[in-house]
């Protein structure tokens, strides 16, 4: 005691008076791009920055390199955006001030791409999809074969070739010419071998920020990747459904929605700068109910591919992935909203890997069981068909619930934690000669969403989870030798797993409370379908339900699951999830805090309606495409090639052509799949599939008007 003491005692030496001075801040940039397109917005924050604990911002100065003017705001809240007009490569500066005059500063280089241009070299040739007939690369060849329409001019051998993305080749192509010639029916054959960008291009500069639409989600064969077959029908991105594998009689039941997913790139290959950026907020509902194990993945996930053509040949490829496994006792309903965003930027002295993570979580499970679920994009950057980029990258999450019991005392805990994982590989060479650098992998944004448990005392040995009754019903009690569960409502509880029986239920069902029940759509196994589910006039708050059918020996009622929900609304039918499913031919009801619905016979699921009628109609040269026929403008499409056949859903009146023709058709086949246009005029409009398309009819009288 006496030493210390003394030590308190010693005078203040000049290095101890050092220590205990003001903090000096420390100024840190974020910036939401270091590869910025000309004119495009760059947004700088200062908000990691920080000031001494005795001090105060005084002020925050930003400069961005290009002699604009600087500025100033007293927050390290604020931010400020800025758009360069000219490209080239910026220092931007912030300087942070404190009240005490202590100042830190920051600088961070951004570069700026050329205005969007694309110039290819005097010697590159570029064919249109159309113009291409057939493409194949024979096993353990470099040099892909390729054979072009009747009409088509020869490339000569060194010179480049692009071909746009098409049916054909979903992905185009690029490469230098090996040799050429023209068939004696007229076709060209062509011998190619891969190249990069810079061998085609002069000029190579562009800036894309798409979102994923339904209209770029294709559910595409094997064959279509091969450069073999046209993509198929269309994906409901907001809707994915999953394949389950469970063991007979439990069901996992899961859909994820993509649709609100961004993609931000910029790329010059004069600058060597590159700027990718994925943005998603996706949502994935799951509602599970078994013993065992089980495991999940996207339904036909290998055939799922979003294709982007960012700029021919240059396209982006995302394939959404999930998988989900559990293994235990494991009862539970969530709606997962996590949030990401994962990028890179890589010029000439910058490599920067931005990565943000966060999520929301709606978790109601029981048990004794680990889950993990990943739920990302699997991207691949190329161009013709070479993969230049590629990885995956999203959110991971898993959970464990566990129950214990101790004398008379249950204790249910459930921890569910998250974070985002990125594994991403680049051959940039295939983009410009020479080229290289590497990209990333790891986890990253780790947290904790839920770690919560719940101590709950049964009448008997046994203890439920669920607690006790909620509004105006009362508590049931459990007895015998294992697990009983809480009573709710008039209903009661049920016996524990070797007990004698199941607690009695006190207290009345709210008055004036109904709930309507139907057959909802199909859920689980093949011939399952959900049991919809509406309350009216019911009081909110958090209740045991008990799904019942005649399932039992002889037909008899049986609850066949049991679980909890909450309701938020008094007249509430939509719901996070389901609340059971059934099958033919049983007929069920529902049963909570002591209501009763009225009962659903389940029957097999009306047949799908018949696909709507097209009409086959035959073309008499390369006929273009539009998605708005007023005025033969909007987006172009993918032209139809020369006599081909496709199939047509209706007619309308539209832009004049030269030769007076008014009428337009609506194109039905993939992959214009009704978002296309083209002029009745291109077409024979008689059953004719080839000659001239002098003296025939305008239109075909026999395709209805749209």
């Amino acid at each position: 005691m006496v030493v210390a003491l003394a030590a308190l005692a010693v005078p203040t030496t000049p290095a101890l008076a050092a220590r205990r001075s003001p903090a000096a801040p420390q100024a840190r940039l974020t910036l939401s791009a270091r590869v910025v397109p000309l004119r495009g917005a760059l947004t700088v924050r200062v908000n990691r920055s920080s000031v001494g604990r005795q001090s105060r911002l005084r002020l925050v100065s930003v400069s961005f390199g290009d002699r604009s003017r600087t500025v100033t705001f007293r927050s390290l809240r604020a931010s400020a955006t800025h758009r360069y007009g000219a490209p080239g490569h910026y220092a931007v500066r912030t300087v942070l001030q404190d009240t005490n005059g202590h100042t830190s500063a920051a600088v961070q280089r951004v570069v700026v791409t050329r205005h969007v241009a694309i110039r290819p070299r005097s010697t590159t040739t570029i064919f249109p999809s159309g113009r291409v007939l057939s493409a194949v690369t024979p096993p353990g060849l470099v040099n892909s074969i390729l054979i072009l329409s009747r009409g088509s001019r020869v490339p000569r051998a060194g010179s480049s070739l692009v071909v746009e993305p098409g049916s054909i080749l979903p992905e185009g192509f690029l490469g230098r010419v090996s040799g050429a010639s023209r068939n004696t029916d007229g076709t060209v054959t062509v011998t190619a071998q891969p190249t990069d960008l810079g061998a085609a291009y002069s000029a190579f500069s562009i800036a894309v920020s798409d979102g994923l639409s339904a209209d770029k989600v294709f559910l595409a064969s094997a064959a279509s990747l091969t450069h073999h077959a046209p993509p198929a029908r269309l994906a409901n991105i907001s809707a994915i459904p999953f394949t389950c594998k469970t063991q007979s009689g439990w069901s996992v039941s899961a859909t994820a929605d993509f649709s609100h997913t961004h993609v931000d790139a910029t790329f010059d290959i004069r600058s060597r700068a590159i700027h990718f950026l994925f943005t998603s907020d996706p949502t994935f509902t799951l509602a599970t109910s078994f013993e065992g194990s089980a495991s999940c993945t996207l339904a036909k996930a290998d055939e799922l591919q979003i294709v982007l053509p960012i700029a021919a040949p240059l396209t982006l490829a995302i394939r959404p992935q999930f998988k989900f496994d559990v293994s235990g006792s494991f009862h539970a309903q969530a709606t997962w909203a996590p949030r990401f965003a994962i990028g890179f930027d890589r010029a000439p002295g910058i490599s920067q890997n931005p990565v943000g993570f966060g999520s929301s979580l709606s978790f109601d499970a029981h048990g004794q069981a680990d889950a993990d679920l990943y739920a990302g994009l699997g991207v691949e950057l190329g161009i013709g068909g070479r993969v230049g980029i590629t990885g995956t990258l999203g959110p991971h999450l898993h959970a464990a619930v566990t129950t214990t019991t101790h004398n008379a005392q249950t204790t249910g805990c459930a921890t569910v934690t998250a974070w985002a994982h990125a594994e991403l590989t680049a051959n940039a060479s295939i983009f410009i000669r020479n080229w290289s650098w590497t990209l990333y992998s790891g986890d990253f944004d780790k947290t904790t969403l839920y770690n919560h448990c719940v101590s709950t005392t049964g009448g008997g040995s046994g203890g439920g989870t669920g607690g006790s009754g909620s509004g105006t019903n009362g508590t049931g009690t459990g007895s015998g030798s294992g697990t009983g569960s809480s009573g709710s409502g008039a209903s009661g509880g049920s016996g524990g797993s070797g007990g004698s029986g199941g607690g009695s239920g006190s207290g009345s069902p709210p008055a004036g409370a109904s709930i309507t029940a139907s057959m909802g759509g199909p859920y689980g196994c093949s011939n399952c379908s959900a049991l919809n589910i509406a309350v009216h006039n019911f009081p909110t708050g958090t209740y045991t339900y008990y799904c019942h059918d005649n399932s039992g020996p002889g037909g008899a009622d049986t609850i066949f699951f049991s679980h909890t929900v909450s309701v938020t609304d008094p007249n509430q039918s939509t719901w996070p999830g389901i609340f059971c499913d059934d099958n033919p031919p049983y007929t069920a009801y529902l049963v909570m805090d002591g209501v009763q619905s009225n009962s659903v016979a389940f029957s097999a699921s009306p047949p799908p309606p018949p696909p709507p009628t097209t009409y086959a109609e035959t073309t008499g040269g390369v006929t273009h495409t539009w998605t708005n026929y007023s005025n033969a403008g909007g987006t172009q499409g993918p032209s139809i090639s020369s006599n081909a056949t496709v199939q047509v859903a209706c007619k309308v009146s539209g832009f004049k052509v030269a030769d007076g023709d008014t009428w337009w058709y609506r194109i039905a086949s993939s992959p214009w799949s009704n978002a296309y246009y083209a002029s009745a005029d291109a077409f024979y409009n008689n059953g004719q599939t080839s000659g001239s398309l002098l003296g025939t009819p305008f239109v075909d009288p026999n395709v209805p008007n749209c």
